[in-house]
């Protein structure tokens, strides 16, 4: 099989759109809309300083039932902006979602943004570069691309653990963690602890996905 690229700028989605702070929660949603992106970067005073995805519009916006007419875009933002280098690994980009628990990352080229990294991205990427279709990890990471979702994703865990248990050895801690349902937090740590990191990684994806 042929290997793709693992430099992330070589998966960037490319159409970065930018919206100044102190337009209102509307305009920025018509921006939204119109430019048919899921994601708009903040910027502020020349600089960009934040990110808004359409959950935000949902969860932030809506369910605190902000006047969107008249408050700004900065309000519902998540700020600092989160960057990685374009030139570092997908790998990279996958432990910095986790370590800042996001789903998406504005990548830098010669240090200025240029698009975003996407969880999907990384799953997508992951898919092509496994050496073996039959493996639990690649069986996971295909599965999301088609049911990506928060309750897609804990029946997607599920069905993992259940993959994993049958390859491991009867006798490995993380099977035997899984067996008597522990906690992910548990799992995760037996994986780590027996070098199954990226079983380790996908469990601590459940606190972004």
């Amino acid at each position: 099989m042929r290997e793709t690229s693992n430099r992330i700028i070589d998966h960037t989605d490319r159409n970065l759109v930018a919206v100044e702070g102190d337009i209102s929660i509307v305009s920025a949603a018509k921006k939204m809309a119109e430019s048919k992106v899921d994601t708009l970067v903040l910027k502020e005073n020349g600089i960009y300083s934040g990110v808004v995805t359409a959950t935000d519009f949902l969860h932030k916006a809506i369910a605190q039932e902000i006047d969107c007419s008249k408050a700004f875009i900065s309000k519902i933002a998540s700020q600092p902006l989160i960057v990685i280098d374009g030139n570092k690994s997908m790998k990279d980009a996958l432990l910095v979602m986790i370590a800042n628990n996001i789903r998406n990352i504005t990548v830098l080229e010669n240090e200025e943004p240029v698009g975003l990294i996407k969880l999907k991205d990384i799953a997508s990427y992951f898919l092509q570069n496994s050496p073996n279709n039959s493996d639990p990890i690649t069986k996971f990471w295909s599965r999301y691309n088609c049911r990506e979702g928060k309750t897609n994703f804990i029946g997607l865990v599920q069905e993992l653990l259940n993959d994993m248990k049958e390859n491991l050895d009867k006798n490995s801690p993380t099977a035997l963690a899984i067996t008597r349902d522990a906690s992910w937090e548990e799992i995760s740590q037996c994986a780590e602890d027996e070098s199954l990191y990226e079983l380790a990684q996908v469990l601590a994806l459940s606190k972004i996905s």
